[in-house]
C-alpha cells in the first residue's frame, strides 16, 4: 500500500530524514516485524534507531520525461525488499532535486502495519512536521 504526497516545498534529505525518523519513533507499529516461532507468529517492535524509513532518489540529472520509470521502478525495488522477519516495512521515498515545488515523497508500508485510517495519520503527521 502507499500514498503519495505532490508538491513538497523544497526540501533537504537532512529535513525529510528527520521527519521520517519521527513519525517511526511516534508510530511503535511502523518499526514491527514478524518472525514465525512453533507455527505462531510473534510480532516485534524494533527502536527507532534501528530503522531507516527514508530512500533518496536525486532526479535533478534524469530527464524529465523519464521520471515516471525512475518512480515506478524505485517502488518495486523498496516493495520488493520487504521482509515480515527483518522489518523494514515502512518506507518513504523522497524524489528531490528538482528546485522547485515538483518535490515529492511516496510512503510504502506493509498491509499488517497500515490501513486507510492510519494513512491519514501518517499523512498529517507528515505534513505538519515538514519544513
Amino acid at each position: 500500500q502507499g500514498i503519495r504526497i505532490d508538491n513538497l516545498p523544497t526540501s533537504s534529505e537532512r529535513q525529510i530524514r528527520e521527519v521520517c525518523d519521527y513519525l517511526a519513533m511516534q508510530h511503535d507499529m511502523l518499526r514491527s516485524r514478524f518472525t514465525q516461532k512453533d507455527n505462531e507468529w510473534i510480532q516485534e517492535i524494533s527502536p527507532p534507531e534501528q530503522i531507516h524509513a527514508l530512500n533518496y532518489v536525486d532526479l535533478s540529472e534524469i530527464a524529465t520525461k523519464q521520471h515516471e520509470a525512475i518512480v515506478l521502478e524505485e517502488m518495486h525495488r523498496i516493495q520488493d525488499q520487504f521482509d515480515l522477519s527483518k522489518g523494514s516495512l515502512f518506507k518513504c521515498i523522497y524524489f528531490g532535486g528538482s528546485g522547485s515545488s515538483n518535490d515529492f515523497c511516496i510512503f510504502i508500508g506493509h498491509h499488517l502495519l497500515v490501513d486507510i485510517v492510519s494513512w491519514q495519520i501518517i499523512f498529517d503527521d507528515f505534513i505538519c512536521f515538514t519544513p
